[in-house]
């Protein structure tokens, strides 16, 4: 997947994105600007290998704090062509209508789900958990769920 290609794909959605790699220059974090009543925003990253990911890093939050992210692995998909486009169409439902994610807390496990609103209602897009229990940094949440919001960032 060749990452001015994917930039230049993703940028009609919004001419405020940013690119530049992290870590050993192994992966490219890409962010998407958040709407001014924004709970979080979402940044893409893209590796060397095809694979990518999405996540959302709530405002205010604490370095290196676990929230909503999913993944995008090449067992999944037929080809890195196709995981880059799944990103663009990922992105660009999350980018053109309100969204929410849901922190819930389990005994065990942390959770978040994220979904996107259309006419239909809301409809997933993935999320995943993680031990309660670990080094991860969790935000912090009175009783058992939370909810975060942000509105669209462009029209749908």
């Amino acid at each position: 997947m060749n990452i001015d290609s994917l930039i230049d794909q993703l940028r009609p959605m919004s001419h405020k994105i940013e690119r530049r790699p992290r870590g050993d220059d192994s992966f490219w974090e890409i962010t998407f600007p958040a709407s001014a009543d924004a709970d979080y925003r979402f940044c893409a990253y893209v590796y060397e290998d095809g694979e990518a990911g999405i996540s959302a890093v709530r405002a205010g939050a604490e370095d290196g704090e676990y929230f909503w992210d999913v993944r995008f692995e090449s067992p999944d998909f037929d080809s890195i062509e196709e995981i880059g486009q799944h990103l663009v169409d990922t992105v660009s439902r999350l980018l053109s209508h309100d969204t929410r994610i849901i922190q819930a807390k389990g005994l065990i496990n942390v959770g978040f789900d994220c979904a996107y609103s259309d006419s239909e209602g809301w409809h997933s897009v993935g999320g995943g958990a993680a031990l309660r229990f670990s080094n991860f940094v969790f935000p912090k949440i009175d009783g058992k769920e939370k909810e975060y919001r942000a509105s669209a960032v462009r029209p749908s």
